[in-house]
């Protein structure tokens, strides 16, 4: 089964109104850790 790519795109607009931010750290061969921080 295939996404249709609107979660990033979701959470990001979420990010924005809590005026949080997302970091995006990827290691090759192990994968690929998003860190989301909100500040409500």
């Amino acid at each position: 089964m295939q996404g249709i790519g609107l979660g990033l795109s979701i959470t990001n607009d979420i990010e924005k109104a809590h005026g949080g931010t997302i970091s995006i750290r990827t290691k090759e061969y192990e994968g690929t850790t998003f860190i989301i921080e909100l500040h409500v």
